[in-house]
């Protein structure tokens, strides 16, 4: 049943489906004092100096809070509150990073969206692993992808690495893909770990390079041999990069389950 409230001869409340609307005229708190109460009398809406408080307000238990076209902006299921297309605005509110995606490598090959609309990714990799057959050593490579999935072979990378135990150092370039650990063993004790910097690799239009720069740190077997490395790689082509792939692979023996590991995701959204 719809009806309406009119004081002077103009509607200010509405009824529309069991829900109250104020139109055409505002609804103040008292500058002081408790404003709207409950049936007990506790506040659940009170005003102090410009500063507005809700308390013990609770969300239906189907529905939600609606913006001004009836959509859902606030929900609640199971415990769990969602925010659905709320903008956090004015100097200071809006978050530098935002976390995209957690992927758990449980295979050799591992693929993982690039979602558009920031300007750089972080990705950060932390205990990948893997198991070795024949005495194998493995390498871990990225690759970037665009279209339905195309590896950007035009993509270059450089490698800076050292031992952590022992003065040595050494250089490797290659070509359509990064490498982030090689000569990695998968005894017991042996991982990796990385993190990155993918800059502008989604932007549609783009007519100039990607470009990335990562650390990382490896085992190279279970005798102590710890590696570093310094990677940079970039390319040239204008395709807009929508995943990529983390993969496990060696040219001795095999590298087998178990797999394991987890990679993180975030934007950066200056």
């Amino acid at each position: 049943m719809a009806g309406k409230i009119k004081l002077d001869g103009t509607q200010f409340l509405e009824k529309v489906n069991n829900e109250f609307k104020i139109t055409n005229s505002e609804l103040k708190l008292k500058s002081t004092g408790n404003t709207i109460v409950d049936s007990s009398g506790n506040a659940v809406v009170s005003e102090s100096g410009g500063n507005v408080t809700l308390g013990n307000v609770r969300l239906p238990s189907t529905g939600g809070i609606k913006d001004s076209s009836g959509n859902n902006v606030l929900t609640e299921s199971a415990g769990t509150v969602t925010a659905t297309n709320v903008a956090i605005d004015g100097s200071g509110y809006k978050p530098a990073e935002v976390w995209l995606s957690t992927t758990t490598i449980n295979s050799s090959t591992t693929s993982i969206d690039l979602p558009a609309g920031y300007s750089s990714y972080s990705l950060r990799g932390t205990d990948l692993f893997f198991s070795e057959s024949g005495d194998s050593q493995g390498r871990i490579s990225l690759y970037f992808q665009y279209g339905s999935y195309t590896t950007d072979t035009a993509f270059a990378s450089f490698t800076r690495y050292a031992r952590i135990e022992a003065a040595n150092a050494n250089d490797n370039r290659f070509t359509g893909y990064l490498v982030l650990a090689e000569n990695m063993a998968g005894e017991p004790g042996d991982n990796c770990n990385f993190i990155g910097w993918i800059h502008d690799p989604t932007t549609p239009g783009r007519t100039r390079a990607y470009s990335c720069d990562f650390l990382t740190t490896y085992g190279h077997d279970a005798s102590l041999h710890s590696y570093t490395y310094r990677v940079a790689g970039r390319s040239e082509t204008t395709n807009v990069i929508t995943r990529i792939q983390i993969a496990m692979s060696t040219n001795s023996g095999s590298v087998v389950a178990p797999f394991g590991g987890k990679v993180v995701l975030t934007g950066m959204t200056g």
